[in-house]
């Protein structure tokens, strides 16, 4: 049935832009605490005396990480606020066709070509972000 496997690929796919969402979330907490004792007065003091230990960010790099962490988190919440509009519309196509308004197999023949097009993507899209968070930040996330 339609409704049945539309349901279990977005129960799925939906998991994995909740997590995505959780998972940059994290990365921006943390960002935003790297940011904030790198920029503190004395760290500042202390890079320009040379005396900060060599693997602390800058205030200006972790400012930098901080931005990229809110841009990445900005990316999941799209890609979740997406995946539950097009779920959406996939419930209407559906009562539609249903009601008489297209014809019998509209739109499992629209929802067919839409997964075909996007699965690729959102079968690896977590790992994207995960791969994501891992490059922007130096310290490792824990996958929530």
């Amino acid at each position: 049935d339609l409704r049945i496997q539309l349901q279990e690929n977005a129960q799925r796919t939906g998991a994995n832009a909740q997590r995505s969402v959780s998972l940059t979330g994290f990365a921006v907490t943390g960002a935003q605490q790297d940011s904030q004792k790198a920029c503190a007065p004395i760290n500042r003091i202390k890079g320009w005396l040379a005396a900060a230990p060599s693997d602390a960010p800058t205030c200006e790099v972790a400012k930098k990480q901080h931005e990229n962490a809110i841009a990445l988190n900005k990316a999941a919440k799209d890609w979740l606020r997406i995946h539950e509009e097009r779920q959406r519309l996939f419930q209407q196509l559906i009562k539609l066709e249903a009601a008489g308004c297209t014809r019998t197999g509209f739109a499992q023949r629209m929802i067919e070509a839409n997964e075909k097009a996007l699965m690729p993507f959102e079968e690896r899209a977590f790992e994207f972000f995960e791969f994501a968070v891992k490059k922007a930040a130096p310290t490792a996330v824990s996958k929530p």
